[in-house]
């Protein structure tokens, strides 16, 4: 197990059957679905036989562990995998790896391809944007049955241009479009304990790096590149952020917490330090 600043978050990964958990408050409130990549036309996953569509298999042939220091998020601890699509050590064609945070209550999914890819879009229509081409995290959530799942019983706020109240409700069951089909925030809290949320969003190539239910992938939650990618170059990376609450921190806190992070990653002031409005990104 991995733990965060005071043990906000917890990540378990279990080894054997390559599967892993996101826990806080001592409850599994995420899931894992395997880990997934589409290019050449085809499709790859860690557990091909829990997917819908007919997928080769994708195998783990490496895992590691270090330490460091990020300039922004301070001291973490970093698991890495690396995968490739023959059951050889001779090469891998996709690393990824989870990074804990030891002062935030951050936890980074991060995505690394050490070669160039293509083949990887699944269509040129606005409907592709729904699927996805790589899924880490993916997190699994009910479809047209009884709630299995935390995360079903949620509370959630998605984003679409802005706060958008028709994009706000309980469970991720029938949500499919909206904020939740970009790469925007994505608010999850306890309905019964609001000081205990989680925001999800992409930290790095907001165009490529989306959150969806991707119709191809069980309709899990799955992060990464989206349906319409053509083509990555050697050492594309992406990185998705996980930031969890700390107690008496309610959704406008964390809310306000992550778009201050944000801007500290991105070397960006706050609209209030600003002369020039128009010549520079905010977060209120």
């Amino acid at each position: 197990m991995f733990h965060s600043y005071k043990n906000s978050v917890t990540l378990y990964w279990n080894s054997n059957n390559l599967e892993y958990q996101i826990i806080r408050d001592n409850e599994v409130w995420f899931e894992s679905g395997p880990f997934f990549i589409h290019f050449n036309q085809t499709f790859y996953s860690s557990a091909p036989e829990q997917e819908m569509l007919p997928m080769l298999p994708l195998y783990l042939i490496e895992q590691y562990e270090t330490n460091g220091t990020d300039v922004v998020f301070g001291l973490f601890d970093r698991l890495s995998l690396r995968w490739s699509i023959t059951n050889t050590s001779n090469g891998f064609v996709w690393e990824t790896s989870f990074k804990i945070f030891r002062e935030q209550s951050i936890i980074l999914f991060e995505q690394y391809f050490p070669i160039d890819l293509s083949g990887m879009s699944q269509g040129n229509d606005r409907n592709t944007f729904k699927y996805s081409s790589t899924a880490f995290p993916r997190f699994k959530v009910s479809f047209n049955q009884t709630d299995q799942y935390v995360i079903d019983q949620l509370g959630h706020f998605t984003f679409l241009d802005a706060w958008d109240l028709d994009m706000r409700g309980v469970g991720l069951k029938n949500v499919f479009t909206g904020g939740l089909y970009s790469g925007n925030p994505f608010v999850l809290y306890n309905l019964t304990k609001i000081d205990s949320n989680i925001i999800l969003s992409s930290l790095t190539n907001f165009m490529t790096n989306f959150q969806t239910r991707s119709p191809s992938l069980n309709y899990h939650l799955s992060c990464g590149l989206h349906g319409r990618v053509h083509q990555i170059v050697k050492s594309f990376s992406l990185k998705t952020i996980l930031l969890t609450s700390e107690p008496k921190q309610g959704i406008n806190q964390i809310v306000k917490l992550w778009g201050k992070l944000m801007l500290q990653y991105y070397g960006k002031q706050h609209i209030k330090e600003l002369k020039d409005l128009h010549r520079d990104f905010y977060v209120s």
